[in-house]
């Protein structure tokens, strides 16, 4: 980006540095990012589709619904938060066992060589 005009800044970092901005009347304590992967196909059938929109607009809608596979917080997040989001997003399984088994797999792969 040496020389460049243009940058590319993160949407989290631009909600978090204007906190104040979207919730004057709120004092905000701390701040911390998560993200929601959910496992959910998006199928629209052609020959049913009398307004192709509203039905995009209408399966977008149930994407919400689908099942979590991945929740993806913060190292800094609170272990309370952090089970206050696992219940609302109804995961049963601890994310840090999780976490440290993708560490584990990721650091393994420094030591495997492909010849492609």
């Amino acid at each position: 980006m040496a020389g460049s005009r243009f940058g590319f800044v993160y949407l989290e970092d631009v909600i978090k540095d204007n906190l104040k901005e979207l919730f004057p009347d709120n004092n905000v304590l701390d701040v911390y990012v998560f993200r929601v992967i959910r496992d959910t196909d998006l199928v629209i059938q052609e020959d049913e589709a009398g307004d192709l929109l509203e039905n995009v607009d209408r399966s977008l809608k149930q994407l919400r619904y689908g099942n979590v596979s991945l929740l993806q917080v913060e190292d800094q997040m609170p272990e309370e938060l952090l089970q206050v989001l696992m219940e609302n997003f109804e995961i049963f399984f601890h994310l840090s066992m999780m976490k440290q088994l993708l560490l584990l797999i990721f650091e393994s792969f420094q030591y495997i060589e492909l010849d492609l």
